[in-house]
């Protein structure tokens, strides 16, 4: 670590790479890759400017080792922070796994932060239900005189549901219980 500490303070550019993760970091959580990703777009972003010149992959793989060291950058608390954001807004399991990797988190961390959730609780479905009688009477409403569209009605509602993220078996459950508050 030492070492490691010398090399970046010897090395302006380290330094800067160093410093502006950590002003990335002070704003929002990333994960690694996402970091990296961003002091790499620098040099994209700015081509004639010659301070993001050096800034490679390699150079900030360097800085990143710092970054974790400190503790600035813990991958898997950042993904227990998002699953927990992500779950209370109206998208299933399948969809928060896709938005997490689209954040660049490490696919065996996300797996293994779902699988955990799935194993301590279940999902609450009570804000999807909401959002399915809100899209049922929609539906309804635009449809009110033509017999074909509202037999579709429920296959809408299906794969409103299924785009939202839901398994096979939630999917059931919600129209489920849409239908019993109907009739």
């Amino acid at each position: 670590m030492e070492n490691l500490i010398e090399k970046i303070q010897s090395n302006v550019d380290l330094k800067n790479i160093y410093n502006k993760m950590l002003d990335y970091l002070s704003k929002r959580n990333y994960s690694e890759k996402k970091l990296i990703q961003k002091i790499i777009d620098l040099k994209k972003y700015y081509p004639y400017s010659q301070r993001y010149q050096n800034y490679t992959r390699e150079n900030a793989k360097i800085a990143m080792a710092l970054v974790k060291e400190y503790g600035f950058l813990n991958e898997n608390q950042y993904a227990r922070n998002l699953l927990d954001y992500l779950i209370n807004k109206k998208d299933g399991l399948r969809r928060i796994r896709q938005k997490m990797l689209n954040r660049l988190i490490k696919k065996e961390i996300v797996e293994k932060t779902i699988n955990e959730f799935q194993k301590k609780s279940k999902q609450d479905l009570t804000r999807i239900i909401e959002l399915t009688k809100l899209k049922r009477e929609q539906l309804q409403k635009k449809y009110k005189g033509d017999w074909k569209k509202t037999a579709q009605i429920n296959n809408k509602l299906y794969l409103f549901i299924q785009q939202k993220g839901y398994t096979n078996d939630e999917t059931k459950e919600i129209l489920n219980f849409n239908f019993k508050e109907i009739a």
